[in-house]
């Protein structure tokens, strides 16, 4: 069995170097290795010009090959360190292993088959990082390792990212002329603008590929990348800081390259499992980012801290990538690795524990200031910041968070109190925190609806149009949410008055006191119904519609005042909601006497309104409302429809209801919506009542 062994170490070992042979390494003169080792790897030179068998993908696989053999389980420890001495044998030292890998990984720009190349050289390189006798011999190079590294990010991805760079070009092009013809001064390029022209040269270097061979180089880097993140797993970069940040900082930018949406994909259990054939490129980036997170590889709370630090754009959808920031909305694909990007903090938040607070909070607070000011992003993000918080287990950090929040609320710049509203909107739509530890009073009244909605009432009186609409609009939200009884219980508790309050005492009544006295909110939302900006007026009402409905059986008249005044409003998107709050109100509290007559009074008129869209809405109203209820007579007729009969009794009584209820009448007819149904009931009506007095005088 020994001499069976042995001959076997031999045949591997006669195999090994032989592969190493083909390669020709060893006619690579000394002169030019120990020039690039003596530059630090600074610098790479020219290939020696009698060295073309180091172009061979054929070889450059079967080295690979060997090296993976070499890595086998069964002998890595007893017979792994022995390839150094194969190669020493053979006259390959590993400096001149080291500095062909350098120079070829370095060509990666020039064409595809040198990517090819490039990508199995950089694959080489960190298979040879793990077999046993690397540290000894000093196979790891800092320059080295970051270059190979960094080669395996300018492999873009084939199933989008080559669009994504024609984009990236595109946007970048400077305009040579205008549509006069007249020529613009073009800005020198800065830095910036110069390296995203180094990745949209090799977009347009890709887009000569055929699928096939950008299929070849795809797969070639995914199996690259599993070396990676065996590397990882094996060989700690504690005291190599700069690699180590060099590493997230690439494996960041594969993920962000994702141009796949994905859906349904579970973090968690991919990173509890291991890789598989099946894995693509950014599902090999979460395992490796996964593994330097580790305390195998430093302090645990610095690399945790790292990480995020690099996940932030990624999060706050704020690359700097012209293509994806100036599109109209998010890309699914970008919002799908921000997503993930979360599911992936959450995971490392709930292992690290106590290591991953600082970075977690350092997080969220940097996505509050990241967040690109634009609706649609902050909407989304909003959501992202919310999950964030709900992946925080201690208690005492989540309120501190939220006292922070809190803070952030009343920020100078008005964006950062739009966002922290969406966040506080986000958090009332679901269940309040239970807290799992002792807290203080204090502490705990931060985990309360109250807190929550008290942050929206003192932005309502805002000095800015647009915090003070989207404050009304998340307090309208509040009050409308069917779905949960406790929150619609403390809304009623910090907004509808427990007595009457002295207008004039309202009045002078500022928004910081308000949020201190419940009595006075309603008094200041109405305020805010007649405010000079129409986007403030019309989501007060909404407000107030949605506050009148926690209570119909004691509906004010003032409120109700409110919408039949502003169904004359200057602003057609005021006008336009204030008739269909007072219609809506009225429907679902038709005994309410208060209603009758302002019903009548505010809807009536805008029959006649000079926008033809307020018509058509009041024309429809005035149809659901009202001739939709009218039915064959019977005796037992329900509260709406005896509701409705007396409306028609008092558009009878009135010549100005009686004109307008007229040019409803006539639009109908045009419409065919006067039908020979409609009239019988009607004469089924006025043969037993007199309800149909108004129908006489019209028609």
């Amino acid at each position: 069995l020994k001499v069976g062994g042995k001959a076997m170490a031999s045949r591997q070992a006669s195999s090994t170097l032989a592969t190493f042979l083909a390669l020709g390494i060893e006619n690579f003169p000394g002169d030019w290795v120990s020039q690039l080792w003596s530059d630090n790897f600074c610098e790479a030179s020219p290939f020696p010009v009698d060295a073309d068998a180091i172009f061979s993908e054929a070889s450059w696989q079967a080295v690979v090959f060997e090296a993976t053999e070499w890595l086998d389980s069964s002998k890595a420890e007893s017979e792994g360190g022995q390839l150094w001495a194969v190669l020493a044998d053979g006259d390959i030292t590993y400096k001149t292993i080291i500095a062909v890998i350098f120079g070829m990984v370095d060509r990666l720009k020039e064409n595809s088959a040198d990517t090819c190349l490039a990508t199995l050289a950089a694959h080489l390189y960190l298979l040879l990082l793990q077999i046993p006798g690397s540290g000894g011999f000093k196979v790891f190079h800092p320059m080295v390792f970051q270059r190979a590294v960094e080669s395996l990010h300018l492999v873009p991805d084939y199933e989008g990212s080559v669009r994504q760079q024609r984009q990236r070009k595109n946007a970048l092009e400077p305009t040579k002329k205008t549509n006069k013809g007249k020529r613009k001064r073009q800005l020198a390029p800065s830095q910036d603008s110069m390296e995203l022209d180094e990745s949209a040269q090799i977009a347009i270097r890709d887009l000569s590929l055929s699928e096939h061979e950008q299929q070849h180089i795809h797969q070639l880097t995914v199996e690259a990348v599993k070396a990676l993140y065996l590397c990882l797993e094996k060989v700690s970069f504690r005291d190599e800081e700069v690699s180590r940040q060099q590493v997230i900082s690439v494996l960041v930018k594969m993920i962000a390259c994702d141009m796949k949406p994905s859906t349904g994909l579970d973090i968690k259990s991919l990173l509890e499992s291991c890789p598989s054939d099946e894995d693509w490129l950014s599902l090999l980036g979460w395992r490796c980012l996964h593994s330097l997170c580790q305390p195998f590889h430093g302090d645990r709370e610095r690399l945790i801290a790292e990480v995020f630090r690099q996940l932030l754009p990624v999060i706050s959808m704020s690359a700097d990538d012209v293509a994806r920031t100036s599109a109209a909305t998010i890309p699914p694909a970008l919002m799908s690795v921000a997503v993930h990007a979360v599911d992936f903090v959450g995971y490392i938040v709930k292992q690290g524990k106590e290591h991953a607070h600082q970075p977690i909070k350092a997080l969220l607070q940097h996505v509050c200031f990241k967040t690109p000011d634009k609706a649609e992003y902050r909407t989304k993000l909003a959501k992202l910041a919310t999950s964030l918080l709900g992946s925080v287990d201690d208690d005492a950090l989540y309120v501190s968070l939220l006292h922070w929040l809190y803070k952030f609320s009343r920020n100078t710049k008005v964006s950062f109190r739009l966002f922290a509203l969406d966040v506080v909107a986000q958090l009332l739509s679901s269940p309040p925190r239970m807290a799992m530890e002792k807290l203080t009073d204090e502490q705990q009244y931060f985990l309360t609806y109250h807190f929550l909605l008290r942050m929206i009432l003192s932005r309502c009186s805002d000095r800015s149009a647009v915090v003070r609409a989207k404050a009304l609009t998340g307090l309208a939200s509040a009050s409308s949410a069917a779905d949960n009884a406790e929150l619609t219980a403390v809304v009623k508790e910090l907004v509808l008055p427990q007595h009457t309050i002295d207008e004039d005492q309202a009045m002078e009544t500022n928004g910081d006191d308000a949020v201190s006295h419940a009595d006075l909110m309603l008094p200041m939302i109405r305020r805010r119904a007649s405010d000079d900006k129409v986007v403030v007026r019309k989501t007060a009402i909404q407000a107030l519609e949605a506050i009148v409905r926690l209570d119909l059986d004691h509906i004010r008249k003032e409120d109700v005042q409110i919408f039949h005044d502003h169904c004359m409003d200057p602003a057609l998107s005021v006008r336009k909601q204030a008739l269909s709050s007072l219609n809506s109100l009225t429907i679902d509290a038709p005994t309410c006497t208060i209603l009758h007559n302002l019903w009548l009074d505010g809807v009536m008129p805008m029959v006649l309104d000079k926008e033809t869209s307020v018509q058509e809405k009041c024309f429809s109203l005035l149809e659901e409302f009202l001739l939709s209820q009218i039915i064959p007579y019977t005796d037992r007729l329900d509260e709406m429809e005896q509701f409705v009969w007396q409306l028609f009794d008092v558009i009878a009584s009135d010549e100005d209801l009686q004109r307008y209820f007229k040019t409803a009448c006539l639009y109908w007819t045009r419409q065919k919506k006067i039908t020979t149904s409609l009239i019988d009931n009607i004469i089924s009506h006025a043969l037993w009542t007199d309800h149909c007095q108004v129908f006489r005088q019209v028609l």
